[in-house]
């Protein structure tokens, strides 16, 4: 097969793909839009109300994830309620307004910095950044008000710039537990005792967020950990590894086996010479050992092959539409 074939091959299963899970989305829309997000905010009005965070069905036994959803549970960490208080200034509608125009936004400006990194023009750039803003993903993630669309941004930002991602780390720890595995981003360019240096500011952070959590006591990470260890797949997109492992496994099983694929991939992520594609590796391990996959988790895999896809468009591009504002987009990183 010629690589141009290959390439048509690709293109048209990458289109199918995103219009269908667009289409998808568009269907869902009605049932979704500010459901993640109602929760965030009434776990900061649990908060401010001293009312408990987690909903008494979380913790008397197994539950699907989708009935937390609308602010009827809370399945993040009490840290992430402690932070979310902002959310709670304003009505839910224009609050919600706020967070994902700003969390949108972000996305976009990340994204399109990346195609310019790998020496996309402005017009490709834009391009890029309108067909992911634009896909089922993004759309779910913004209209649902999920933090994952920051997620993808801080993923982005670590790739532009690496001294970040310890600190991003940390912090996306504090709200969702998963963004925390970023640091392999720190420990693959700093080796060695460099690299324990490198972690002791985002160890302050996260010491810093933890801290901050006392406001809700130490009952509510117990509470947590019951709430968390009950949630089960509600395979609204596509069922993640975690839940087609557990009726075969177990749930703590599945949990292991995901857990440890993940670790295996940082591994990976951290010795690997090339750069894009230990990026779109860690990508991969943020999500791995989810418990469910909704739409929105893909499009932090999106950030993460961003950088190999714009590149290999530009190496294919005709020399003079390539606009090389970056210098470094010349060379390999």
């Amino acid at each position: 097969m010629t690589s141009r074939r290959r390439w048509i091959i690709a293109a048209a299963a990458a289109t199918g793909l995103w219009i269908g899970v667009g289409l998808d989305t568009l269907r869902m829309l009605p049932r979704i839009a500010l459901g993640d997000f109602e929760t965030y905010r009434a776990g900061a009005l649990r908060v401010l109300s001293h009312d408990p965070l987690y909903a008494p069905f979380q913790l008397a036994g197994p539950y699907g994830l989708g009935d937390a959803a609308f602010g009827q549970g809370y399945v993040y960490p009490p840290s992430a309620a402690v932070l979310s208080t902002p959310l709670a200034l304003l009505p839910l509608v224009p609050s919600w307004l706020v967070f994902s125009l700003l969390s949108g936004g972000s996305l976009g400006l990340v994204i399109y910095q990346i195609s310019r990194r790998e020496g996309a023009s402005p017009a490709t750039s834009a391009a890029a950044t309108a067909v992911v803003l634009a896909s089922g993903p993004a759309v779910w993630s913004i209209a649902t008000g999920n933090v994952n669309t920051l997620v993808a941004a801080g993923l982005g930002l670590v790739w532009l710039a690496p001294r970040t991602a310890g600190y991003l780390a940390a912090f996306g720890a504090l709200i969702k537990l998963y963004p925390g595995m970023a640091i392999a981003w720190t420990l693959r360019s700093h080796r060695g005792p460099a690299g324990l240096s490198a972690l002791v500011g985002p160890a302050i952070v996260g010491a810093i967020g933890l801290a901050s959590s006392a406001a809700v006591g130490l009952g509510a990470w117990r509470d947590f950990a019951t709430a968390l260890g009950n949630g089960r797949s509600a395979s609204v997109f596509v069922p993640s590894p975690r839940s087609v492992l557990s009726p075969i496994v177990g749930d703590l099983g599945a949990a292991v086996i995901t857990i440890g694929l993940a670790a295996a991939l940082l591994i990976v992520v951290i010795r690997i010479r090339d750069d894009r594609r230990a990026f779109a590796l860690l990508s991969l391990a943020l999500i791995l050992p989810a418990p469910d996959w909704f739409a929105h988790y893909a499009l932090i895999p999106m950030v993460g092959v961003l950088p190999l896809v714009m590149r290999a468009v530009v190496a294919r591009a005709p020399r003079a539409a390539v606009m090389q504002r970056y210098p470094a987009a010349a060379t390999a990183r």
